[in-house]
Formats: C-alpha cells, sequence, structure tokens
C-alpha cells in the first residue's frame, strides 16, 4: 500500500469513528432523556403514585418490584394533563423498592418506608366540647385532621341516643347541601331551627330537639370515609347533658379582661359569662393599641368555649387598647349580642336599633 492509499484509508476510519462516536452520543441523549422523563413525583403512597412526565404514554408504562422486573404490578393508569397516576390493585408494600418503566426500561425507582403510608383521619374535636349545653342548643362543630368524603349523607354515620328515654333520637337537621368549610374537614350541624323557635310548627309538634335534664350519646361511625376512601380510625361518642333554656343575650358587661404585664409577651385573656360559639369567637375580636393600630397576634379558645386567649406578635406596652368585638357573636344558643334567636315574631322590633360592633377598653399601666 503506497502513502497516498495508506493516508485515504486512515481518512476514512477517521470519518468512520466520527460517525459512530454521534451516533452513540445521540443515543445515550435520547436514553437520559428518556429516564428524565418523570420530572417530579407528586405523591408516593401505599395507596397510589402520581407523577408528571412530559414524554411518557399511558401504554408504555408499567410499575415492577425490584426483584420481580419483568412482573408488572397489576393497578390502573390515568392522567389529567401531564400528571399521570398509577393505582395499585393491592397497596404497595412497605419496605419494598420498586421500579418505573418506560417501554422495557426503568426511568425511576422509589421505595414505601413508613413515612410513606397515609395517616388515617382523625376526628379531632366536637363544639361545644362541654357536655352540659342549653336546652335550646343550635348547633354543633365536627372537626377532622383531613377532607372528608363529598358524596353521600353525613347523618348516616352519625347516631344520637337518649340515655334518659332510652331510645333513638332525630336531633340535626338534613340538609341537601350540606355545611361543610372550604377545606371539607368541618361540618356545621344544626339542631333544627323549627323546632328550636318556640313559636313555630315544628315545635310545638315535635318539641325542642334535645330535651331539659335528659342525657344524650352521640356516635360517630368509623366507617365514615375520608376523601382518600380511608375510613376513621375509631369509634367517637360525645355526651351532651341538657340544662335549662337560654334565654340571654352575650353582654360584654359580664366579661372579665385580665390584662397583660408590661413589656411582656403574655396573652390577653378575656372571661366570657358562658360557652360561645367557638368559631365565630375565634373570628369575631379585634385588639387596637393606644395609637389605634391593629395588633397581629393569634387568638385561642380555652376553658371549655368561656375563655378568649390573644396572643401577639410583638411585648406589650403601657396605655388604654381596645377591644373590637363584632356583634354577630353567638353563645351555644345562637343567641348574639344584639338579639335573642328565639325572638317573638309577634313583638314589635322595628325601633330597636342594632350594632355592628361592641367596644371594650383596657389599660396596662
Amino acid at each position: 500500500m503506497n502513502k497516498k492509499s495508506a493516508f485515504t484509508y486512515l481518512k476514512k476510519i477517521k470519518i468512520c469513528l466520527v460517525f459512530f462516536c454521534v451516533l452513540l452520543f445521540f443515543n445515550c441523549k435520547e436514553a437520559k432523556e428518556d429516564k428524565t422523563s418523570i420530572i417530579n413525583i407528586e405523591t408516593n403512597s401505599r395507596e397510589r403514585i402520581s407523577f408528571k412526565s412530559t414524554s411518557s404514554t399511558l401504554e408504555d408504562l408499567s410499575i415492577v418490584l425490584e426483584n420481580q422486573p419483568d412482573i408488572p404490578i397489576l393497578g390502573d393508569w390515568s392522567n389529567v394533563g401531564d400528571t399521570i397516576t398509577f393505582t395499585p390493585v393491592l397497596p404497595f408494600t412497605v419496605g419494598q423498592t420498586y421500579k418505573i418503566k418506560n417501554k422495557v426500561e426503568a426511568v425511576y425507582v422509589f421505595k414505601i418506608g413508613p413515612d410513606n403510608i397515609m395517616t388515617s383521619t382523625e376526628l379531632l374535636a366536637i363544639y361545644p366540647t362541654s357536655d352540659a349545653v342549653p336546652e335550646n342548643l343550635l348547633k354543633m362543630y365536627l372537626v377532622f385532621s383531613n377532607p372528608m368524603q363529598e358524596l353521600g349523607n353525613s347523618l348516616d354515620y352519625i347516631n344520637v341516643f337518649d340515655n334518659t328515654s332510652n331510645k333513638e333520637v332525630t336531633v340535626f337537621l338534613e340538609l341537601q347541601s350540606e355545611l361543610w368549610n372550604k377545606e371539607h374537614n368541618v361540618l356545621t350541624l344544626w339542631l333544627d331551627p323549627g323546632r328550636v323557635k318556640t313559636d313555630l310548627i315544628p315545635n310545638k309538634e315535635l318539641g325542642l330537639p334535645i330535651q331539659k335534664d335528659h342525657n344524650y350519646t352521640i356516635t360517630i361511625n368509623p366507617n365514615w370515609k375520608d376523601a382518600q376512601g380511608q375510613t376513621l380510625n375509631k369509634t367517637h361518642t360525645k355526651t351532651l347533658i341538657v340544662g335549662s333554656r337560654d334565654s340571654e343575650k352575650p353582654n360584654t358587661k359580664n366579661w372579665t379582661i385580665k390584662p397583660p404585664k408590661k413589656d411582656s409577651d403574655e396573652p390577653l385573656t378575656i372571661h366570657f359569662n358562658e360557652a360561645l360559639d367557638y368559631f365565630l369567637a375565634l373570628e369575631s375580636f379585634t385588639v387596637f393599641d393606644p395609637e389605634k393600630s391593629n395588633i397581629a397576634g393569634t387568638f385561642s379558645l380555652a376553658n371549655k368555649e368561656h375563655e378568649l386567649l390573644f396572643h401577639p406578635n410583638q411585648a406589650w406596652k403601657s396605655g388604654t387598647y381596645t377591644i373590637v368585638v363584632e356583634n354577630r357573636l353567638e353563645d351555644l344558643a345562637g343567641n348574639n349580642i344584639n338579639h335573642l334567636f328565639d325572638t317573638d315574631l309577634k313583638a314589635n322590633n322595628s325601633k330597636v336599633q342594632t350594632k355592628s360592633q361592641t367596644l371594650i377598653s383596657f389599660m396596662i399601666p
């Protein structure tokens, strides 16, 4: 082989090598893009896994155990936009490692650990927390740790038993549109207002929903499901011991104010002479400093809704402070600062002037 032929031969080899490297580069790049097609794992639990993918199709996806890469886990795939969800027929196993495969290639590995197990939904509180209630109790609240299911009738899971007369009774008003908060974890239950108001036909025919000197047991069925389809962690019960009718409006003049100390961050305490509506109490107060500026802070209730605590974000200083109370604030019977819930419809109340707010002052020396 002469010198020119050798040069030509080497040139052809170089061209082949460059072409091979380019081909290898693009193959690696394509594989890398496939491996990174899952860009964000949104949910990783025993019940489901959701992730965002910009290039995967449902037909190409499967999930396998790490030690059984050829046997797909049975389940349902679905997608909304670029978010893909897989729900296994049987929940994923704690401690197992799984792979998400795109066609035949694993593109993501995940493991189910104790932190991935969905916590059971709990009934955190039933308000009022006190067992002692007036016979004209108007409403109650159930507070859950997670959003609850939106289908079905909540009253199917709530049983009320009159221990005094030894029979099951109907207490709560059934509504077509149930009164859930926006997050769907707080349910307002009304005792039938038509039976609470003494001058209405339901009251005359059926009487009050709960009777004075009776005690009741409210049972929350553990089969009640949350928004994820999980049932409650246990049965919950609440006792009601029914006393006399509450026919008085909340009166701020009967409240006791305990001012905090100067230069401290201890809470301001307002002691009511009765239990008030839990959620309205948290929403109905504002505290202003001596310069008439709104003080930032946190409100909480204590002593079975008989006390309101205000924790400021700043230390208290000397001066005269103002507490603004919204007059929509109610007690357990629905009486607010302006008027009674059970108002005589025959009375002429057109001349009664109502205010939207009541002001209370206190001083820190």
